[in-house]
């Protein structure tokens, strides 16, 4: 077993457990109407060497076009990555849908296409949204330990609220 693999296997159930990753992600929309989308993965533990995610990949864990609005996406990124599925919620919204529906068309979409995921309890997806004019939506697919949840901050002199996302698949 190479040095890697061994470290890997030694850690694993100690000090990289796996309910300790997510996808950060931000939408942001300035005083003069441009958009921007982030995000920072702290990635999947123990994965194979050379794995990419959606986070990196445009169109997959996060894509903005500053004409329409901005996606991004948490959770399994392969099906992330699979469905193109930020670029996927912008292109509906460019259609005329809002953010929230757009959001919901996309994930019901994946979840047609990948089934699995419905009996699996620990995959989860989710995303978020943004359009030009302000509106913001999100889905997830299932609760999990706690509600899911995204801090909304309009301006600079308010605190930022948290708003509760409804899920797909009732807990």
């Amino acid at each position: 077993m190479c040095i890697g693999l061994r470290w890997q296997k030694s850690k694993r159930d100690s000090f990289w457990r796996d309910d300790h990753h997510d996808t950060v992600c931000c939408i942001g929309l300035d005083a003069k109407g441009d958009l921007a989308t982030a995000v920072s993965s702290s990635g999947l533990n123990n994965k194979l060497s050379g794995r990419l995610g959606d986070s990196p990949l445009i169109g997959a864990g996060s894509y903005c076009d500053n004409d329409v609005g901005g996606a991004c996406c948490t959770g399994i990124g392969e099906l992330a990555i699979k469905n193109a599925a930020a670029f996927a919620i912008v292109e509906r919204m460019r259609a005329g849908v809002d953010p929230k529906r757009a959001c919901d068309e996309i994930l019901q979409r994946i979840v047609k296409k990948h089934p699995e995921v419905k009996t699996n309890d620990k995959a989860q997806l989710a995303f978020i949204a943004m359009n030009k004019a302000g509106a913001v939506g999100a889905v997830a697919l299932r609760k999990q330990k706690t509600v899911f949840r995204y801090a909304l901050a309009r301006g600079t002199s308010a605190a930022p609220s948290l708003v509760e996302v409804k899920t797909l698949i009732a807990s």
